[in-house]
């Protein structure tokens, strides 16, 4: 990658790259045009509408209009605010009309997404309401503060109960964005990636007090701020695993998202002793994808490695990652040069790193190989052949490989790779 630009000019196009934000609804999967099928046919009739209910929950400061209408900032609260939120697909469209559209590789008309609701229903007051007392030698929260949290957790248990009641499947699927996301950018994609998963189990947006502006200040405000939510990021799923009629929580992270994820299964690991599986099987996580994980190499694979995080992760833990990055390639330059894991290559990692990887416990990194939009940071959701094997992953539950019928090419590293054209049409 030719990367002989001024710094400055490299680095606001490469963080404005990382925030930027889709226009109209994601492109078609592959895997659905090659199906050649009803894909949508199968929805519960009481899902079929356009309009697509999230939970959220978010640590960012909230604010209320004259008219009554709550919105969230990039300026960070000390509590976590949790409720609905409605992302439209189309506007003034039916729900066969938005199934015909959501099939197409050309679509005669632009499909728009938007939010057009949030309903703030509960908060988790935060751990500075509390003042511990020392009983014993043993830090101990006062009954007061225990009682609070137990009825934020209910009322959020709550929630969750009466969307799992209309759900085929009893799980969770989370969304954590990256940098210089808004609330609303972050919910629209998942909302999205939610309606090609084909409306499985229950979706949710974590929202975290990215997009602060400014470029090199808005990059340090965000990176900070994915520290201060890792807490209360903790405190949701504890509060959802709590919930007895949840089987499994499935957390998907992008860009600097994917360190609030790896940060918080490292803490919750670290909570159990010892490392007998068993143990872990409370927090209910199912599969955990990394997509563009704008993470140092070396701290990714200690939290892979020395950490044990894979032992939360009884299904897969999954990386997507691709050298032509751009916006990664501009956080290396910020990083003094430190690889990030989202976009390194054969040369850049060690033979240390990659037999971490290669025996790390249900783990899998797969590589783009991408033709056309290599340069997109977003290609998670952009990226038609990325999309395709999510649902393989996440709906279908297939491990990588042709056999499984997720034909990903096998690299002599350990690493799968992915190309512009899979699945090609060898799925059964």
């Amino acid at each position: 990658m030719n990367l002989h630009l001024h710094p400055l000019i490299l680095m606001s196009m490469g963080l404005s790259l990382a925030g930027c934000q889709l226009e109209g609804m994601i492109a078609t999967p592959n895997l659905l045009i090659q199906r050649q099928s009803n894909y949508f046919a199968g929805i519960p009739s009481s899902r079929q509408t356009p309009q697509i209910k999230l939970i959220y929950a978010t640590d960012r400061k909230a604010s209320i209009d004259a008219s009554g209408n709550t919105s969230y900032s990039f300026q960070r609260s000390e509590g976590t605010e949790f409720g609905t939120c409605t992302i439209t697909l189309g506007e003034g469209i039916q729900w066969q009309k938005l199934c015909r559209l959501s099939l197409l590789r050309n679509r005669p008309e632009r499909v728009s997404v938007k939010m057009t609701r949030i309903t703030p229903v509960g908060k988790i007051q935060s751990h500075t309401m509390s003042t511990p007392k020392l009983i014993d030698g043993r830090i101990t929260e006062t009954d007061e503060y225990i009682e609070q949290l137990n009825e934020s957790f209910k009322k959020f248990g709550d929630l969750l109960r009466e969307q799992l009641a209309v759900a085929q499947r009893k799980e969770l699927f989370i969304f954590v964005h990256g940098y210089n996301n808004t609330f609303e950018s972050g919910a629209t994609r998942m909302g999205q990636l939610w309606h090609y998963l084909g409306h499985i189990g229950v979706p949710m947006i974590y929202s975290w007090p990215a997009g602060s502006p400014g470029l090199l200040t808005g990059y340090t405000h965000d990176r900070e701020s994915s520290e201060f939510t890792i807490f209360h990021f903790r405190q949701i799923l504890k509060a959802a695993a709590a919930t007895p009629e949840l089987e499994k929580i499935h957390i998907i992270g992008h860009s600097r998202g994917t360190d609030v994820v790896m940060h918080t299964l490292r803490d919750m690991r670290l909570q159990v002793p010892g490392t007998r599986i068993a143990d872990f099987r409370k927090f209910k996580i199912g599969h955990v994808v990394l997509a563009a994980p704008d993470v140092d190499t070396g701290i990714a694979v200690q939290k892979f490695g020395a950490d044990r995080v894979g032992y939360l992760v009884p299904q897969f833990l999954t990386l997507y990652i691709n050298p032509q990055d751009f916006a990664l390639a501009i956080s290396n330059i910020l990083f003094a040069g430190k690889n990030r894991i989202g976009n390194f290559d054969d040369q850049s990692i060690t033979d240390h790193q990659t037999n971490v990887l290669k025996h790390a416990l249900n783990f899998s990194a797969i590589r783009l190989n991408s033709r056309a939009g290599s340069s997109s940071h977003d290609y998670f959701v952009s990226n038609p052949a990325v999309l395709s094997d999510l649902i393989l992953l996440l709906k279908e539950n297939r491990r990588p490989g042709k056999a499984n019928g997720r034909p990903l090419k096998k690299l002599p590293n350990g690493l799968w790779q992915i190309s512009d054209d899979y699945p090609k049409s060898n799925l059964p």
